[in-house]
């Protein structure tokens, strides 16, 4: 056999190589992505049953309900309060609509975020939170992705 033969069964052989651990590297990509999302999901399941246990609990439910109804006339305590219910279940809307398969379409994110928002304080509060700059955009487009869809 001689040397060009060699250096070509040899190349073929390292391309070939090359090739099974691109397949392979795919393979165990696709099933470390597949893990991540399904860890991503029972995370999120955690942290939406943490946070309505947490405002579930007679004190802070005091405080929603006394928000959502009227946001103005509560207390700086009970804003605060307030404000970080909102903001914690924009958070929840923004990623739930982008990064979830909940639903295969946009109608039932929408549904809940026109639900919750039906209450004139919650609104009233969102609308603070815009006027002060603490609602990242992106957020702020998923909500009024969701609020403009009752209109339709």
């Amino acid at each position: 056999m001689s040397m060009e033969n060699i250096t070509l069964i040899s190349t073929i052989i390292g391309t070939l190589s090359i090739i099974t651990t691109l397949i392979f590297l795919i393979l165990e990509l696709r099933k470390s992505m597949s893990q991540y999302k399904s860890s991503n999901l029972i995370n999120r399941d955690n942290q939406y049953y943490e946070f309505t246990n947490y405002w579930s609990m007679e004190e802070n439910l005091k405080v929603v309900l006394k928000g959502r109804e009227d946001y103005s006339s509560m207390n700086d305590s009970e804003k605060f309060k307030f404000e970080n219910y909102i903001e914690n279940r924009v958070r929840m809307f923004s990623f739930s609509v982008n990064s979830s398969k909940v639903s295969d379409t946009l109608t039932f994110h929408h549904n809940r975020i026109n639900d919750f928002f039906k209450f004139h304080g919650s609104l009233e509060c969102y609308n603070d939170l815009l006027k002060r700059n603490l609602i990242p955009y992106a957020w702020n487009d998923v909500i009024q992705s969701g609020l403009s869809s009752a209109d339709n």
